[in-house]
């Protein structure tokens, strides 16, 4: 039988030497990419009819006015993260003055390599991100408690 108690210090530091450098790493820049839910933006999924190279397709993205687009491909579509595109502009009467950043970039892109079709658009507000890590951190909170309750609970 093996005395656990008794080599607790080690087990200790061997969790603090597992644990730390993770810690570390969630610290320093480029530890966590959070998606569109906790950052807002958009995200477009775009197939073409010709073939394109995805830095051509970031140059034009760049060109557009969104040089912190992150293209990313898969297969024969193109996965697109902006940050939030601008909705349309109305005039009192309901009248489109301006169109949307969607429906100006899909035109400069048709005119740019051809046919291009929009798999998928999705839009998360800064306002809903916001509301989302706060509830994220709340329901973090909230399962810890939780636990130190039952811990408390079950070793009385």
């Amino acid at each position: 039988m093996i005395d656990f108690v008794s080599k607790r210090y080690l087990f200790f530091l061997l969790s603090a030497l597992v644990i730390l450098p993770g810690v570390v790493s969630l610290i320093l820049p480029g530890g966590i990419h959070p998606g569109i839910d906790f950052t807002s933006g958009s995200i477009l999924t775009l197939r073409f009819a010709q073939p394109i190279e995805q830095s051509e397709l970031r140059q034009a993205f760049a060109d557009l006015g969104h040089p912190e687009a992150i293209v990313q491909r898969s297969e024969d579509v193109f996965l697109v993260r902006t940050y939030p595109l601008a909705a349309e502009v109305r005039d009192a009467e309901g009248n489109v003055v301006q169109p949307s950043e969607r429906q100006s970039i899909e035109q400069a892109l048709a005119q740019r390599f051809g046919g291009v079709e929009v798999v998928g658009f999705d839009s998360v507000s800064p306002i809903v991100a916001t509301e989302i890590v706060q509830r994220s951190v709340l329901a973090v909170l909230a399962a810890c408690v939780g636990i130190l309750l039952y811990l408390s609970f079950a070793f009385r």
